[in-house]
């Protein structure tokens, strides 16, 4: 005779309510930052490998700002350099786990005012090389113009650690490394771009395993080949259609392999304004980043593959 089991408070689904407001304070915390995203990309390309790896840390950041906002009781008077110091933490954490390398964790508290250093340089990417402790008192020298005491107050350190690591990091700075190709190999994408070239939802959703995920970077996260069928390919290949149509074309952005997605107009290739990148097992998509929300890195790509592009902001409003 087996025991009926009864639900508990443990195993009972999250409210729906619930989630949709989480969503909604996350979009509210997305709008209001929105005027620090290029600079923070632009901090968080100085701190990585790439472009990939940049984009990864602003969203890392994002939601590690979050968390950090609903545990303060402080005001952040200067959101830009709060921010810089969510992603320099993370920064610092990943170094740590990779190279077992000890380094000075800084407080994630409201960053105290300062001056507003302005558009970091993508100039500065070299950087990448370097240790994040030397690597965010570079850039914030090089590009956003800081003074040391500015850098300390940032970075939650003293002047002289500043100084210390700007000699540190300007005398280790060399040419860049070579970036991996990392990535799918040609043939799955130039078959998923023949798949999108005919506009058929069951064409395309044939490539994906049954248990693929997309990832609408910073917007939504899709399991499942009839989810994925059902919500983002049917949007783009079906509603979206509409309006704009694209031209898919393989291409290789920051050592690594991407599908670009070129505006359609009349057979003519028109500008970038979307980019996929691609994992697969067995010929087959398990996972795709869908990077048409993030415009620091959809220009990025244009720059280097010499094309125009068309941005859409951070968030689907």
């Amino acid at each position: 005779m087996t025991t009926p089991t009864t639900s508990t408070a443990a195993d009972r689904p999250l409210d729906d309510d619930l989630a949709r407001h989480a969503r909604a304070v996350r979009a509210e915390l997305v709008h209001a930052l929105e005027p620090h995203r290029a600079a923070l990309f632009t901090f968080c390309r100085a701190l990585t490998h790439d472009v990939w790896d940049a984009e990864d840390l602003v969203q890392e950041t994002l939601a590690r700002a979050l968390v950090t906002l609903a545990g303060t009781f402080e005001t952040v008077d200067n959101p830009r350099g709060w921010l810089l110091r969510v992603a320099h933490n993370l920064a610092v954490d990943q170094w740590r786990r990779h190279r077992a390398v000890p380094v000075a964790e800084v407080p994630e508290r409201p960053a105290p005012p300062q001056h507003d250093p302005g558009e970091l340089r993508d100039a500065l990417a070299v950087v990448a090389q370097l240790p994040p402790q030397e690597s965010a008192v570079v850039v914030l020298r090089e590009a956003f113009g800081c003074t040391a005491p500015e850098i300390a107050d940032i970075l939650g350190t003293t002047t002289g650690a500043v100084k210390t690591a700007l000699h540190r990091g300007r005398r280790r700075i060399a040419a860049p490394r070579p970036v991996a190709t990392r990535g799918v190999p040609g043939a799955l994408l130039e078959r998923l771009a023949a798949a999108f070239a005919t506009y058929d939802v069951d064409v395309v959703a044939q490539l994906f395993a049954e248990r693929s995920t997309v990832d609408i970077v910073g917007t939504a996260v899709e399991h499942g080949r009839e989810v994925i069928r059902a919500g983002s390919l049917t949007h783009m290949l079906v509603t979206e259609a509409e309006q704009v149509r694209y031209r898919a074309e393989p291409a290789w952005v920051d050592g690594r392999p991407v599908l670009a997605l070129y505006e359609d107009a009349a057979g003519t290739r028109g500008p970038l304004a979307d980019l996929l990148r691609v994992e697969e097992r067995d010929g087959q998509v398990t996972v795709v980043r869908w990077y048409y929300y993030c415009p620091e890195v959809i220009q990025h790509a244009a720059r280097e593959l010499g094309v125009p592009w068309r941005t859409h902001g951070h968030l689907d409003r």
